[in-house]
């Protein structure tokens, strides 16, 4: 289970997090990971990593370049494994990668899954209402 909570306007976001890690594990015995940063994708991706690295908690900010490089593109919030081969074939293959990529190219490898997949809730839409007729 993931929470959102905007820190922003704390002076040390980060000892905040230690401290909630803390307390969890106290009254709950479940350790837990806490990811911060600026935007929801990126705090998701500090996340991950603290988990991978076992940190436990980690800040990531936009200049983080070595950070994000080191996520693969199909460890990017809401780039599945088909999507990630897409953008791999278009010579994007991690999350730094992405975040440089032109809209251009995000754009021409991620609007086809959208008409697929507005598509096939057409054709669903369509199936649903005629069933409906015989019922």
């Amino acid at each position: 289970m993931r929470y959102i909570l905007y820190l922003s306007e704390t002076e040390d976001p980060l000892e905040i997090a230690k401290t909630m890690r803390i307390k969890v594990l106290q009254w709950t015995g479940i350790p837990i990971s806490v990811g911060l940063g600026p935007t929801k994708t990126l705090a998701k991706l500090a996340n991950r990593l603290a988990k991978k690295n076992h940190s436990g908690c980690l800040t990531i900010s936009q200049d983080d370049y070595e950070l994000i490089a080191s996520v693969e593109i199909e460890g990017v919030w809401g780039v599945g494994r088909r999507l990630g081969h897409k953008l791999r074939r278009a010579g994007v293959s991690n999350a730094l990668n992405l975040m440089r990529a032109s809209s251009k190219t995000a754009r021409k490898n991620m609007e086809k899954d959208l008409m697929v997949f507005m598509e096939n809730c057409k054709w669903n839409w369509k199936r649903y209402t005629r069933l409906q007729k015989y019922i």
